[in-house]
């Protein structure tokens, strides 16, 4: 199976690169090349809802931000805002939005969730059955950046919790789509 790197507008494309990999893919390469862009992309033309990562809540409030949020030039370049809105502490709903009254309003049903390595490392016993990929965002952390204790067994239990052996029902397991730039 001949698979794409790029699209022709010179992003990664998430959906070829998918295509030919099992449960897990991991994209590393050097900033701008799309591979945030690329997985929004993916989402939005599949329709999947999906848990979208990364390593700990700070990370998580500037993803939120309509002004930082790797979102944003996805937005841009399709003229669509997303909103978020609390589901639980530290654990957002990604919507589509709109502006009223001058206000980002969530329009529609969500299409995916947002949190962090570190919130959802202590949870066990959801239920993410509804979750078709798990998108975890710049997972390698940079040099200066402290390191999470057992990192990644917080990172498997997350996978393991959400996707619940699904393949013993018949059901694919969840995609998992680990993205990063190279910093080591």
């Amino acid at each position: 199976m001949k698979i794409n790197l790029f699209k022709p507008n010179g992003y990664v494309d998430i959906k070829s690169i998918l295509s030919a990999a099992p449960m897990f893919t991991w994209i590393v390469g050097g900033r701008g090349t799309g591979k945030t862009y690329g997985a929004v992309d993916l989402m939005e033309e599949l329709g999947e809802l999906f848990v979208y990562l990364r390593r700990t809540g700070p990370e998580v409030d500037i993803v939120m931000s309509s002004e930082l949020s790797p979102f944003r030039k996805w937005g841009k370049d399709h003229d669509t805002v997303f909103a978020f809105e609390n589901i639980v502490k530290n654990v957002k709903a990604i919507y589509h939005g709109k502006i009223v009254d001058g206000v980002l309003k969530p329009q529609g049903e969500k299409i995916g969730i947002l949190g962090s390595l570190t919130t959802f490392a202590g949870v066990r016993g959801f239920d993410g059955e509804e979750f078709k990929y798990i998108i975890y965002d710049e997972f390698i952390k940079e040099p200066h950046v402290k390191k999470i204790k057992e990192e990644g067994q917080a990172f498997f239990n997350i996978v393991e919790t959400i996707n619940r052996n699904r393949e013993f029902d018949g059901t694919p397991p969840v995609k998992v789509l680990l993205t990063s730039n190279s910093f080591e």
